[in-house]
C-alpha cells in the first residue's frame, strides 16, 4: 500500500508515512539551513535588499523576516519554495 500524499495544510509539519514532493523537501530544508546559518540574510545584505523589501516580495510582513533571520521562527512549507526561489534569484545576481 502507498503512503498518503500530502494534501490539505500546507503549511502543516512534514509528518512520517506521508508522501512528499521530493524538491519540495529539499528546498523546505535547504531554506532552513539558510536561515539557521545566517546565509539567508548575509544573500539579502549582498543584494542590497531590505527586509522590508523582502518582506513585499514574499508576501509577509518585515517582522516575519526579522524572526526567521534571528532564528526564532523558519519559514513554513508555504514560503519556503518562495523564499528558495528569491533567494536564488539574489545570489545569482
Amino acid at each position: 500500500m502507498d503512503a498518503p500524499t500530502a494534501t490539505g495544510d500546507a503549511n502543516a509539519p512534514l509528518k512520517l508515512g506521508m508522501s512528499y514532493d521530493p524538491t519540495e523537501v529539499k528546498r523546505l530544508m535547504a531554506v532552513r539551513k539558510m536561515y539557521a546559518n545566517g546565509e539567508a540574510k548575509r544573500i539579502r545584505e549582498a543584494a542590497a535588499i531590505s527586509q522590508s523589501e523582502f518582506a513585499d516580495a514574499l508576501g509577509v510582513s518585515r517582522a516575519t523576516v526579522c524572526l526567521w533571520e534571528a532564528g526564532t521562527r523558519i519559514p513554513e512549507r508555504t514560503r519556503a519554495a518562495d523564499c528558495w526561489q528569491l533567494l536564488e534569484l539574489l545570489q545569482k545576481g
